[in-house]
This record gives C-alpha cells, sequence and structure tokens, in this order.
C-alpha cells in the first residue's frame, strides 16, 4: 500500500559530478524519498554528491541506457507518487512551489512538464520549437513502462499537460551532428536490437498488454528496413518541422537530426537482418 501523497525522486545517472547537485538540491525538502541509480562503476565524485541527500543509492551493471534500470527503479517505489529526473534536470521554482500540492488531485494520475531546448554556450533556451512534454510526475499504481528507448513513462489513467517548466540544462548541446555521431548512433543500435528481442525479454513495469512492435507501421519497419528508412525520415521530417517556427536555422537541424535517428533504426535493423542471414 502505498503511503498517500508520498513522492519518490528518481534519477539514474552516469558520472554526473558536475550537475548532480543542482538537480538533487532542487527536490530537497520536496520530495520525502530521492533514490539515485549509477549505470555501472563510477569514476567521478557523484556517488559523493548522492550522499549529501539521500542513503539510497545503488550501482548497477552498465548498459549505456537507462531503459532497463528505470524498470527496476520503478519496482522499489513505496510512496503513492515517483518523480522521474535526468541528472541534467532539476525543478523549477513554480514546480517546487507546488509539486506537492500537484499529488493531492483524485482525478489526475500523471502530470508532464514543458521542457524548452537549452543551448548551454549562450546559457539560454531556445525556442525555434515547441519545447516537448515529458510526463515526469506518475501515480505509481496507474503507471506503467516499456524497457525500449524513447518509449516514455505512461498512466493508464489521466495525464494532465501542464505550463511547468522542468529545467533541462545538459553540459553539452545535444542537437548537433557531432552528438549524432557519438550518442545517437549508439542508441539507435539498441534501439533496433530490441526488435529482435522475444516480448517477454523486454523490461517491462506494471505491462502486460499486447506487443507495441507489431502495430503495422512497426511489422513494415522492421519486415522491410530497407524500403523504411527513406520514407521514414522524411515522414519524421515533415511531422517535426511543424513543431519549429518556419525559415529558423535550428528548426531544420532539430528535424533532420531527428529523423536520421529514425532512419538509422531502420539501418542496424537491416544490418542486424544480413548478419543473421549470414
Amino acid at each position: 500500500m502505498e503511503n498517500k501523497n508520498t513522492i519518490t525522486a528518481i534519477t539514474i545517472i552516469f558520472n554526473e559530478e558536475k550537475i548532480l547537485d543542482r538537480c538533487l538540491s532542487s527536490v530537497k525538502n520536496v520530495v520525502d524519498k530521492i533514490i539515485v541509480f549509477h549505470d555501472g562503476e563510477c569514476k567521478d565524485k557523484s556517488l559523493e554528491v548522492a550522499k549529501k541527500y539521500t542513503d539510497d543509492i545503488f550501482v548497477l551493471e552498465h548498459k549505456g541506457h537507462i531503459e532497463t534500470h528505470l524498470v527496476k527503479a520503478l519496482s522499489m517505489i513505496k510512496t503513492e507518487w515517483v518523480l522521474i529526473l535526468d541528472a541534467d534536470e532539476y525543478l523549477s521554482n513554480d514546480l517546487k512551489r507546488d509539486l506537492r500540492k500537484l499529488t493531492e488531485s483524485k482525478e489526475i494520475d500523471a502530470y508532464s512538464f514543458l521542457e524548452p531546448i537549452y543551448l548551454p554556450e549562450k546559457n539560454k533556451y531556445i525556442y525555434d520549437v515547441i519545447p516537448r512534454k515529458k510526463v515526469s510526475l506518475l501515480r505509481i499504481n496507474k503507471m506503467y513502462y516499456i524497457g525500449i528507448i524513447h518509449q516514455g513513462c505512461s498512466s493508464y489513467g489521466k495525464t494532465l499537460h501542464t505550463n511547468y517548466i522542468l529545467e533541462h540544462k545538459p553540459l553539452i548541446f545535444n542537437f548537433t551532428f557531432k552528438s549524432y555521431r557519438k550518442k545517437w548512433l549508439k542508441l539507435a543500435k539498441i534501439h533496433a536490437e530490441s526488435y529482435f528481442k522475444k516480448w517477454e525479454e523486454i523490461p517491462k513495469f506494471n505491462y502486460n498488454k499486447y506487443d507495441i512492435r507489431i502495430t503495422p507501421k512497426e511489422k513494415f519497419k522492421f519486415n522491410h528496413p530497407l524500403i523504411s528508412i527513406i520514407p521514414i525520415f522524411f515522414l519524421n521530417f515533415f511531422r517535426l518541422f511543424r513543431l519549429g517556427k518556419p525559415y529558423k536555422k535550428f528548426t531544420y537541424t532539430f528535424s533532420f537530426l531527428l529523423s536520421l535517428y529514425a532512419a538509422s533504426v531502420c539501418y542496424f535493423i537491416l544490418k542486424f537482418k544480413i548478419k543473421n542471414y549470414k
């Protein structure tokens, strides 16, 4: 039985000593419990920073992505609500003030917050594209999660999309070709690998419904990855482009990189199929 109106904040980190204090200090005295999970061996002072805020610190096997760890983290929650934060995220002043009030609702089971895109070199947000809505605060017994990259957390109940800002200030600007080559390609490969796993092998929290990979779109992508690459790129590009301001350079970059990621998943599916065929 979850304790009513109580909140656990969880974050899954990987050598985040430079920004972790900002994240955890924002939830101190706001939530009832803080749990920190480290992805593999810690090689900086992240765990020392975490110990300032909690004794609930777990070092897990290194995966290079949070999806498997998040399923484990959610299974440990004993409070009614969970607040899920990345290390480079922290609560805005408005969220600090009102977070507890949000959990008092009997009708709402999840809340999304706005995350504008941050430019570290200029220390400001860019609004050339619409801020994403990230579902970060959820009633634990109504939520579900599927451990596939970019699935996000969802609720069986009612989700309210708010105008609260969830501050998201990474040290490095991620929407660059350098980040795509260094980080996004690795994730695209892991994403593609998930298509080859049995459904029961995919980590899940509170979800026992259909395999989300058997929708017509996903089946076509898996069965015909070569044919899918170009249409998936352009379909994603025009969909994302509508989220941005026209004639802005970043709108094109944002749409292109995310579409390139989607096409890269198809490319890696094709590579795995060829490898398995041989």
